[in-house]
C-alpha cells in the first residue's frame, strides 16, 4: 500500500511540471504577455504625451503659435484633461483669433478644475474683447471674474477687470470700491490709478483726475534694475524674456497702461486725449 502511495504521488508531482511547462512555453514564443502587454502601452502614451507637449511649450515660447496648436492638440488626443495643455491651447488660440476654440479649451479646464482661478480669468478677458468676432458679453465677463476672485483673492487682476465693466456701465460706486481695493494691495498699480483717475474725469473732478493720472505717469516710468540683477520678465540667466506678451484682445490694457509717451504730466490736453482713447474702448464695449 505505501509502494502504490508513493507512485501516486510521484505522477501527480510529474503532471504538475508537465502542465507548468506547457503553460510556460505557449507564452514564451516572442509575442508579449497579457501582463506585459497592460504595462508598455500606457507607457508608450505617457511618453508620446510628453513629447508633444515638451514640443507645444518650445514652439509657444519662440513664437511658433500655428505649430504650438497643433502639439497641444496632439498631446491632448492621449491626455484630454491635461490641465496645463488645455489652458495654453486656449491662450495659443486666443491669439491665433480663434475665438471659439479658446472658449472651449478653457471650458474644458474649468470641467477639469472647477478652482481654476487663471482658467475663469481668461474667460472673462475672452468676454471683454473688443477685436472682430470676438464674444463681447459683459455679464459673462463679470460672473467669470468674480469667480476668479473667489478662488483667489490675493490676485488683484479680476478687481481691475471688474472696475473696468462697472465703468464700461457708468457704475462710478462700484468701481471706485474695485479699485481702492487693488491700491490697498498694490499701491503702485498703474492701471488703478488710470482707471480711478478716468472715472474722476467723467464726474469732472479735474483736480482727483490730474493727481491720480500725474501719480500713474510717474508709477509708469522705466526703472533701472537693481545691479547686477535681472530686468524684469527675463529668465534667471538675464538672456531674453520667457513668452511674449499677448497681442491679441489688448485695446482696453494698452488704452489704460500706454503712457509711454508721456515723460511726466505736462497738460491738461494730454491728459484728455489719454482718457478720451480709454473712454471710446469702454464705449465699444457698452455698445457690443
Amino acid at each position: 500500500m505505501k509502494r502504490h502511495a508513493v507512485y501516486a504521488t510521484a505522477s501527480m508531482l510529474l503532471l504538475v511540471v508537465a502542465v507548468a511547462r506547457l503553460t510556460r512555453d505557449s507564452t514564451d514564443d516572442g509575442a508579449p504577455s497579457a501582463a506585459a502587454g497592460s504595462g508598455s502601452v500606457p507607457d508608450a502614451r505617457v511618453r508620446a504625451f510628453w513629447e508633444a507637449y515638451r514640443e507645444a511649450t518650445r514652439r509657444r515660447t519662440t513664437g511658433d503659435l500655428e505649430g504650438a496648436a497643433k502639439a497641444y492638440a496632439r498631446a491632448l488626443e492621449l491626455n484630454p484633461q491635461h490641465e496645463d495643455a488645455l489652458y495654453y491651447l486656449g491662450n495659443v488660440s486666443l491669439e491665433l483669433g480663434r475665438f471659439p476654440e479658446a472658449a472651449a479649451a478653457w471650458e474644458r479646464v474649468v470641467q477639469v478644475n472647477p478652482r481654476s482661478s487663471r482658467a475663469h480669468s481668461r474667460l472673462g478677458d475672452l468676454h471683454v474683447c473688443v477685436e472682430p468676432g470676438a464674444p463681447v458679453d459683459l455679464a459673462r465677463a463679470e460672473a467669470e471674474f468674480r469667480r476668479a476672485l473667489d478662488i483667489n483673492q490675493e490676485e488683484t487682476g479680476p478687481l481691475l477687470h471688474l472696475a473696468e465693466i462697472a465703468l464700461a456701465r457708468d457704475r462710478w460706486a462700484a468701481a471706485k470700491g474695485f479699485l481702492d481695493a487693488v491700491i490697498r494691495t498694490n499701491g503702485e498699480s498703474v492701471e488703478a490709478h488710470v482707471l480711478k483717475g478716468y472715472a474722476a474725469w467723467r464726474r469732472d473732478d479735474l483736480r482727483e483726475a490730474a493727481a491720480l493720472f500725474a501719480r500713474a505717469v510717474e508709477l509708469a516710468r522705466p526703472r533701472e534694475p537693481a545691479l547686477g540683477g535681472p530686468g524684469e520678465g527675463d529668465t534667471r540667466r538675464g538672456m531674453a524674456p520667457l513668452v511674449s506678451r499677448p497681442a491679441r484682445c489688448g485695446a482696453l490694457r494698452s488704452a489704460v497702461t500706454d503712457l509711454a509717451a508721456f515723460s511726466g504730466f505736462d497738460s491738461r490736453a494730454r491728459m484728455d486725449a489719454h482718457y478720451r482713447r480709454l473712454g471710446l474702448v469702454l464705449e465699444e464695449l457698452r455698445r457690443r
